[in-house]
């Protein structure tokens, strides 16, 4: 169980250091009082790494949040 966990961990902090080059941030001035909408996908059947920016972009854009895609 030990070992699961401490793979488990790793695939986490490899994740994340390579995930900083994949975010796509859509930033309002004054959008809706701050608050913050975090889209993540990860699935080819349904294009999501097309429709996550094209919705965060929408969020952003017609309804003034900050989006993080």
């Amino acid at each position: 169980m030990k070992k699961l966990l401490l793979f488990f961990a790793s695939l986490i902090f490899v994740s994340v250091g390579h995930a900083e080059e994949r975010w796509l941030d859509l930033a309002v001035e004054g959008g809706r009082n701050g608050k913050h909408v975090v889209i993540i996908t990860g699935d080819e059947e349904y294009r999501s790494e097309e429709s996550g920016p094209m919705l965060g972009k929408i969020l952003s854009e017609t309804h003034g949040f900050n989006v993080r895609v």
